[in-house]
């Protein structure tokens, strides 16, 4: 068990997983499987709010500008950062965390929950 993962309350397989998959979406521009891994509403900088996914997609050029992309590309799983509000990728560039399938239920989906573009 990875403690500094375990810190956020998730499971150091799954992110690896998740930042992985990340990574690969990214380095293929598809923005529909990007977009369909973020929690909707997703907390960012561009004007208005991002409640679904396709707003998400008619936005994605400015939410995950250069900078957010090569902060995606260029994070290790092992210099991961992680406290109890979850994992961030590079200097606060995104955030991700555990979002609750259920209410009360103990299972849950990983999420990119904030892009600081």
């Amino acid at each position: 068990m990875d403690l500094r993962i375990a810190v956020a309350g998730l499971r150091s397989q799954e992110v690896r997983s998740f930042l992985t998959n990340l990574q690969a979406t990214v380095a293929q521009h598809d923005s529909r499987a990007i977009c369909a891994m973020a929690a909707y509403p997703l907390r960012t900088r561009v004007p208005g709010r991002v409640t679904t996914a396709d707003i998400c997609r008619r936005n994605y050029a400015q939410i995950f500008n250069a900078r957010v992309v090569a902060a995606i590309r260029n994070q290790k799983f092992e210099t991961l950062f992680a406290n109890y509000p979850g994992v961030m990728v590079g200097n606060g560039e995104v955030w991700i965390a555990g979002i609750s399938r259920n209410k009360g239920c103990a299972s849950y989906d990983l999420r990119i929950i904030t892009v600081n573009n």
